[in-house]
């Protein structure tokens, strides 16, 4: 459990690592990235806010670093789905053996309970026998 756990935490921390990685777009010039064809060229423009946007290039929609990344994350969401089932499944058939041994244990413990009433019985028998012959 403890292994699930510290690797779905390293899963967290170098998810977030890939979240932030740099686009191949970023920081080309307008000639490199009209040249590229994942990348497309925005020109500058300004916000209603009054904020101006330096031109810049950027990645298409869905030609980012991230679309590697996606399929990666969908394929280690799905092993640690697995896993869980595992882990789901091999708990389920600890606590079915342990419920069968108890079941057994006390199976057992009354077998020795009525054994022990049996002999006590028998040797109650026998007393009363040895009495009654002594009389």
């Amino acid at each position: 459990m403890k292994n699930l756990f510290y690797s779905f935490l390293l899963f967290l921390i170098l998810g977030q690592v890939c979240l932030f990685a740099d686009s191949p777009c970023k920081d080309l010039s307008k000639d490199k990235c009209e040249a590229n064809s994942d990348c497309t060229w925005v020109s500058g423009y300004k916000r209603k806010d009054g904020t101006t946007v330096d031109p810049y290039c950027r990645a298409k929609p869905g030609k980012g670093n991230n679309t590697e990344d996606k399929e990666t994350k969908k394929e280690k969401k799905k092993k640690e789905k697995d896993l869980d089932t595992e882990d789901k499944e091999t708990k389920k058939e600890k606590k079915k053996k342990e419920k069968d041994l108890d079941t057994e244990d006390k199976e057992t413990k009354k077998e020795k309970k009525k054994k022990e009433k049996d002999l006590d019985k028998k040797d109650k028998e026998t007393k009363k026998e040895k009495k009654k012959k002594e009389q």
